[in-house]
């Protein structure tokens, strides 16, 4: 398997890249503003990195979305989450509270695809300000226990996508899910 991983400059972006490795996926990372959208038909998926500030301040983002949701599996982490949601229509707000470098409580409320054999409740890290709101019924989500959207799942559509890092020490069963990713979209 080859993916992409589409770096926004986030510290964090080796670790995911080290965490698909160790699963055997090939992994080529490429910052978004040198990446070349045609490129992306020589992977088998896309991993759209964490990074700073909001997805429509970054270059080829929402263009990669527009022309591979939906064609290509797709998994989106911290930012990449915000812009998959901004592309199927959903909101970014602000958070009274930044979170960064904390531990939230999860509760899954959906066991398939990125969540398969994982707990019901468990910790994860988290490194935003802002949150997905505003979100069809119809999509399959998992929240905080305080409520805020951390996951959301379109497999119709090959979307994926969590909020929190699961590449982060402060995520318990972050290489699990990531794991469950790529099973779920060989399979």
């Amino acid at each position: 398997m080859k993916v992409v991983l589409v770096d926004f400059y986030d510290s964090f972006t080796f670790n995911l890249s080290h965490y698909l490795e160790q699963l055997n996926v090939e992994v080529t990372v490429i910052r978004h503003d040198y990446l070349n959208v045609s490129e992306i038909n020589l992977f088998d998926a896309i991993v759209l990195s964490p990074g700073p500030g909001l997805p429509k301040e970054k270059e080829n983002l929402m263009e990669l979305l527009s022309l591979y949701a939906g064609r290509k599996p797709i998994l989106g982490v911290c930012l990449g989450m915000q812009a998959i949601a901004l592309h199927l229509g959903a909101s970014l707000e602000n958070q009274q509270e930044v979170k960064h470098g904390v531990q939230g409580k999860l509760i899954v409320n959906d066991h398939s695809g990125l969540f398969q054999d994982l707990p019901n409740e468990f910790l994860v890290g988290l490194y935003h300000s802002w949150k997905v709101v505003d979100v069809p019924e119809s999509w399959q989500t998992s929240h905080l226990d305080t409520g805020v959207l951390m996951s959301m799942e379109l497999p119709n559509q090959l979307l994926y996508a969590v909020q929190f890092h699961p590449e982060s020490i402060l995520t318990e069963h972050g290489l699990q899910l990531l794991s469950n990713f790529i099973q779920t979209i060989t399979s």
